[in-house]
């Protein structure tokens, strides 16, 4: 392989790898399927987890009873959904480069979660007051959620 396949191409607006390395369907199909995945996840923390401590909190008047805006729920699954297909294509576009499978897509899910999920759940611990395991949990969703994401669509995206 040759340093200049590796080259990106400007694309009716998207940055995106040469058409012949990345099947923009499959990419959609494992951010799909990685999205699903990790909005169980989410689920599973949001509802299970941390449900009693949403109740304390909004009964101490810590968060607000009702979310801000009506959208919220359905824009963070969307904001879930967003981050899957961008991490399925970032696994079909270093495939090449890092080879296939599940120990090419874990670096992929760990960098995302960790951009994703520390700076802004670290100044929410910092300074804002509620209970600590908030924005605990609120990282490891988004850690453990993008790494799922990542994994699933290892396996989703297959030759």
């Amino acid at each position: 392989m040759r340093l200049f396949d590796v080259l990106l191409v400007l694309r009716e607006g998207w940055l995106m790898a040469e058409p012949s390395w990345v099947d923009l369907r499959r990419v959609a199909l494992a951010g799909l399927a990685g999205g699903i995945v990790w909005s169980g996840w989410n689920a599973f923390v949001n509802l299970l987890v941390l449900k009693e401590r949403y109740e304390a909190a909004t009964a101490g008047e810590r968060l607000l009873l009702e979310p801000r805006y009506p959208f919220y729920v359905a824009g963070s699954y969307v904001i879930l959904f967003v981050l899957a297909l961008i991490i399925a294509w970032l696994y079909a576009w270093i495939r090449p480069a890092r080879g296939k499978g599940p120990l090419a897509a874990l670096p992929i899910g760990f960098l995302v979660g960790l951009v994703a999920g520390l700076p802004t759940n670290y100044y929410v611990v910092c300074l804002v007051d509620i209970d600590k395991l908030f924005p605990f949990w609120w990282m490891l969703d988004f850690w453990v959620g993008s790494i799922l994401a990542a994994l699933v669509a290892g396996f989703v995206y297959r030759d």
